[in-house]
């Protein structure tokens, strides 16, 4: 969601020609309360990050020149905003040696469920031979203290060494290892499937970067 909506405001902004800098967030945080409590906040009440702060992770990562994004993505997903791509995207580039791509699988319905493969394809790629892609991914499974969390009995008090668990997997995690792939012709396609309400950063640099 928080990816989502970063995406529209920046359309808004090039649309409206609104100036806006910066992303902020609101909440509250009440010492004392359960684990995991839902007051809007980015880290729980023990100090434990959300994944919602592993999304504004993601989102400040992305380089200072923003790229075109186009979804075919023929499930749409419909609010009172209008509709929106089940699919979608932000890119960014750091000069000639980085590109940083968010994508994700998201819906208004937060029970909603399911699976899609996804093929991402990057063109005018400014490098040839062979580039490097990191891979970090926000699902039920990566980057999400909440799961282990839930794995542990939802504490509402988690012992010192519950909460040791739990914080191994409140960092922003990789999806699997690097990897090396070819640009031919400036251009490449990478290929993974992605979970409802998931979110997957891509990071490409050339080879030896």
């Amino acid at each position: 969601f928080l990816c989502r909506m970063a995406k529209e405001l920046l359309d808004v902004k090039i649309k409206e020609k609104f100036n806006i800098e910066l992303f902020t967030t609101w909440s509250f945080y009440f010492p004392g309360k359960r684990c995991f409590e839902g007051q809007r906040e980015l880290f729980d009440t023990y100090g434990i990050r959300k994944p919602v702060f592993n999304a504004f992770e993601m989102l400040a990562r992305l380089g200072e020149e923003r790229l075109r994004v186009i979804s075919n993505d023929e499930e749409k997903d419909d609010s009172k905003y209008g509709r929106f791509p089940t699919i979608d995207g932000l890119a960014a580039r750091s000069g000639q040696e980085q590109i940083q791509v968010i994508v994700w699988h998201q819906v208004r319905d937060q029970y909603a469920q399911g699976e899609r493969n996804i093929k991402v394809i990057l063109d005018h790629l400014p490098w040839e031979g062979n580039v490097r892609i990191k891979h970090y991914r926000i699902d039920e499974t990566h980057s999400n203290a909440h799961t282990v969390w839930k794995t542990l009995g939802s504490p509402d008090y988690p012992t010192i060494e519950e909460l040791a668990i739990i914080k191994k997997k409140e960092g922003l995690e990789k999806y699997q290892p690097d990897r090396m792939m070819p640009v031919e012709e400036r251009s490449l396609s990478i290929y993974t499937k992605m979970p409802m309400h998931s979110v997957s950063l891509f990071i490409l640099e050339p080879a030896g970067h």
